[in-house]
């Protein structure tokens, strides 16, 4: 009987500690921005593939990122090099879609985005971040992730989060030929 009250004791405490506003499997919210996205491109050009908008589920709290990497079967195919995944304000220019490193500057008449490192933003209620990830295509053929790992601080424990998405990166010879996603 005792060996039966322990096991439900600890199944609870797990419970409770999965359900936790804090927990690291659900501290930040994956929006609909975090979705498929993708973009044909010819060897040698960089690709900035938006990620989506990175904010945290429970308003009353702020984090603070370490790194953002990507994970996935063809993260490290021949096709693209990843050249890192990078943090940027929306407020001052709005969100990446898909594009080339050389459209960063001057979209639309606009200022164009500022890519920043991740490590040391700030993630809170006010302070959401656009996050990006530059594929520099290297052959013909395709590169793609579906997995975007955050590490961070909150309260000043490491944790980290996986969250689901779909970038991809087509290479093509020519862009007349387009790209299936």
């Amino acid at each position: 009987m005792r060996v039966l009250m322990r096991v439900a004791a600890a199944a609870l405490v797990g419970f409770l500690v999965g359900c936790s506003g804090n927990d690291a499997s659900h501290a930040f919210e994956a929006p609909e921005g975090f979705s498929y996205s993708g973009l044909p491109v010819t060897p040698g050009t960089t690709a900035v593939i938006g990620l989506g908008t990175l904010q945290l589920v429970d308003p009353g709290t702020s984090a603070k990122l370490v790194a953002l990497r990507v994970e996935g079967d063809h993260v490290t195919d021949r096709a693209g090099q990843v050249l890192g995944v990078n943090v940027y304000s929306m407020a001052e220019s709005g969100g990446i879609g898909a594009i080339t490193e050389s459209s960063l500057t001057g979209i639309n008449g606009s200022n164009g985005w500022k890519l920043k490192q991740p490590a040391g933003a700030v993630v809170g209620a006010q302070e959401p971040v656009g996050v990006a990830i530059l594929v520099r295509a290297r052959s013909i053929g395709s590169w793609s992730s579906d997995t975007l790992v955050v590490d961070y601080t909150m309260d000043g424990r490491p944790l980290a989060q996986r969250i689901s998405i779909g970038a991809v990166v087509c290479v093509v010879a020519d862009l007349s030929q387009g790209c299936e996603y």
